[in-house]
């Protein structure tokens, strides 16, 4: 049965994320000279085994990423071609929790490789308090990953009770925040692991070229970090637009106005990272309105690309490798204002295009 689920869970994960592996592994390796990179790393694991802040910034960068594993494999279980799951009910419950370990501790193969080097670095430092602490926080990582798949196998037909009963009162709201709520309330884990990766991105590489000085295309190089984090969040508006506002291109309303709300949602959803770059940049206006173009531009020419290929996921994720290549591009030749207009442009254009011809019902995406 592990080795079944390593051919299709693990296999799937892995093909589904490597764009973000790829990211990665630029911010790693790509960002440094090789003449550098050796002693660029090894001033990096000395930097987190010796500080217990940045020892900590890595524990929450492994949650992260332990959560984005847990959604993944969450998601793929209430898909239909993956019904063989529930053969693993069969099992007695330690033997279940052990073949959900052994799947995890497959996805977690990029952070185990990076947890052994901080492990012998701790060693060689002689910071021997950091061995027992991280082989604890690992272990405790994985197994709450693999009793919660656990429970969801089991117990997941268990409505849970609401122990805490929310305050506020209800109010009406308004139609064309309803995305913004719908991804608050009902996608709240989603909502906090993008917002939590896209302010660590954006400061890493504020971080990475901190020795450059005062330069805005830096700043630039965080706020497109925290505009490629989002590119799930937005297939996931893509996705609660196509499951229930698809009724809204057979009513009298005018595209301008679609249009207008579509970027509104964006916008709001996108400010707490506009706000962190604007504080960047000392709020000059002229950098602010290349931020503030650049990011509704790169946002929605996610949305339009992935509507025109009907939520082809393969087909997005090249995209997004070819935003990331243009933009750096642009940001290094001074051109991020035309490079932003032209995508605004280029994404409006489809989107009056294809507001009439586009069926949502017959995109393939997936919950």
């Amino acid at each position: 049965m592990l080795s079944l689920l390593h051919k299709t869970l693990a296999r799937e994960f892995y093909t589904q994320h490597a764009g973000l592996f790829l990211f990665l592994f630029y911010l790693i390796f790509g960002a440094v000279e090789p003449g550098q990179m050796l002693n660029y790393h090894k001033s990096l694991l000395m930097a987190i085994s010796s500080s217990p802040l940045a020892l900590f910034s890595c524990c929450l960068l492994w949650i992260l990423y332990a959560l984005k594993c847990v959604l993944f494999i969450h998601k793929q279980q209430k898909l239909t071609n993956h019904t063989f799951l529930n053969l693993l009910t069969t099992l007695s419950p330690g033997k279940q929790i052990k073949v959900w370990a052994k799947l995890y501790i497959t996805l977690f193969l990029p952070v185990l490789v990076y947890i052994v080097l901080i492990l012998v670095t701790s060693v060689y430092i002689k910071h021997y308090g950091n061995v027992p602490g991280i082989f604890l926080f690992t272990g405790i990582l994985i197994s709450a990953a693999a009793f919660y798949n656990y429970r969801l196998s089991n117990y997941g037909f268990i409505q849970p009770k609401k122990l805490i009963r929310k305050p506020f009162p209800s109010f009406r709201k308004p139609e064309t925040l309803w995305p913004v709520f719908y991804v608050i309330q009902q996608q709240t884990i989603m909502f906090f692991v993008c917002k939590v990766l896209s302010f660590l991105l954006f400061k890493a590489m504020l971080w990475m070229f901190a020795d450059i000085g005062p330069d805005v295309r830096v700043a630039l190089f965080g706020l497109l970090a925290a505009i490629l984090s989002h590119t799930v969040l937005v297939a996931m508006l893509l996705k609660h637009e196509a499951a229930c506002f698809s009724f809204i291109r057979s009513l009298p309303v005018l595209r301008r106005k679609v249009l207008l709300n579509t970027l509104l949602v964006l916008l709001i959803l996108f400010i707490p990272e506009l706000l962190f770059y604007f504080q960047t940049v000392g709020f000059q206006p002229v950098p602010m309105v290349q931020g503030l173009i650049f990011s509704m531009a790169g946002l929605f020419s996610f949305k339009m690309v992935l509507t025109s290929v009907g939520g082809n996921e393969n087909i997005y994720l090249k995209f997004i490798l070819l935003m990331f290549a243009s933009s750096t591009v642009a940001i290094l030749a001074h051109q991020v204002l035309l490079f932003s207009l032209l995508l605004s442009v280029l994404s409006m254009a489809y989107f009056c295009y294809s507001y009439y011809r586009v069926d949502y019902k017959c995109m393939n995406m997936d919950d």
